[in-house]
């Protein structure tokens, strides 16, 4: 799995895009899949409740804290499942 790009760095290339140039235009530009930018893009409008047809990151975090079972998280389970 490739490593993330950092936090800054996305939050300028979904800046860029959400100025009006061409999302093709801006991923070309840094290096980047297209596809890529506009997951990016995607998942910014869901945090900004600008659509309602996926999961925000809130979302997708506590998701995944209950998938994994963290320990320590704000969740507790009554599953008798062992992991």
């Amino acid at each position: 799995m490739p490593r993330p790009y950092p936090k800054e760095f996305r939050e300028g290339a979904i800046a860029l895009a959400r100025g009006g140039r061409p999302v093709s235009e801006v991923a070309k530009e840094l290096g980047i899949a297209e596809s890529c930018l506009r997951n990016w893009l995607k998942q910014d409008q869901l945090d900004r409740r600008e659509r309602d047809d996926g999961l925000t990151s809130a979302y997708g975090l506590m998701f995944w804290l209950r998938w994994n079972r963290l320990p320590g998280s704000y969740f507790r389970f009554t599953s008798t499942r062992r992991s």
